[in-house]
């Protein structure tokens, strides 16, 4: 083959693996409206509540529902929020509170993209969890017996 196909060929398989990696990247978490968060919930036990009326920031937060165990001795936070903008600071302030609960030890795990931020800690016999989707809040703070449990849940969910 002459020596300009073979770089024509090159260069096209640059641009598809360029746009596959770029898809793949882009694929992860879908945010879901509170219906589908209730559902999901109430499919998998959980009882919900809102506590819509019990949040301090009523002017950022325009939905808030927990998400309860079978037996009460754990709930998912799940928050809507009026942008992104909102959702990313509400995100931030969490993180900081989780991270204030972290032993030496322990080092939490985070995974970022553009429209998604997931932070989870374990530490002093806890599971914390916090992710923000767009301009939607999931966190959690259970026993880390618990952990599979949520996890499995919000894959469910997400």
């Amino acid at each position: 083959m002459r020596k300009s196909v073979k770089i024509t060929i090159v260069v096209v398989a640059m641009i598809i693996i360029a746009i596959v990696c770029f898809a793949i990247m882009q694929s992860g978490k879908k945010t879901i409206t509170m219906e589908q968060f209730e559902e999901k919930a109430k499919e998998n036990g959980y009882k919900i509540a809102d506590i819509q009326n019990d949040i301090t920031k009523k002017e950022e937060i325009t939905n808030a529902k927990l998400a309860i165990s079978e037996d009460y001795s754990y709930f998912i936070s799940f928050y809507i929020l009026k942008d992104n903008e909102s959702a990313i600071n509400f995100y931030k302030e969490q993180k900081e509170e989780f991270a204030k609960t972290k032993q030496e030890e322990n080092e939490p795990v985070e995974k970022k993209s553009k429209s998604y931020e997931e932070y989870s800690l374990k530490s002093n016999g806890k599971y914390r969890y916090l992710s923000r989707i767009e301009n939607t809040i999931v966190q959690l703070n259970v026993n880390e017996s618990e952990e599979q449990k949520v996890k499995e849940f919000l894959e469910k969910c997400f």
